[in-house]
């Protein structure tokens, strides 16, 4: 889902109410410009929480997607490795401690 334009509307819509109200209301420049500063910023947090909320809720988590489709049928990088060493163990002769025992020819 696409949110970058969330705060922004947010934002606009806010401010374009306190801007009509407090022109309804007809009060001087100066508490007009408070008004319309205080509703921009609060309104700009707002659309920041919504748009972090809907981030966080709606957008899947990119572990989920990866061990659904891919994660069938791999071996992890550990496992590979453990294989290989397991095969390399019989091959030289070592035991379980992983000491070299060598035959006498």
């Amino acid at each position: 889902m696409n949110t970058k334009q969330v705060p922004i509307l947010i934002t606009l819509l806010g401010a374009l109410v306190a801007c009509v109200l407090t022109v309804l209301q007809g009060v001087e420049f100066s508490v007009f410009f408070f008004r319309f500063l205080i509703a921009v910023l609060v309104f700009g947090v707002i659309g920041t929480a919504v748009k972090i909320l809907l981030d966080v809720e709606f957008n899947p988590k990119p572990e989920e997607v990866m061990e659904g489709e891919e994660g069938e049928g791999e071996l992890l990088e550990g496992e590979e490795g453990a294989l290989e060493g397991e095969a390399g163990d019989s091959e030289l002769g070592e035991d379980e401690q992983g000491n070299s025992e060598k035959e006498d020819e």
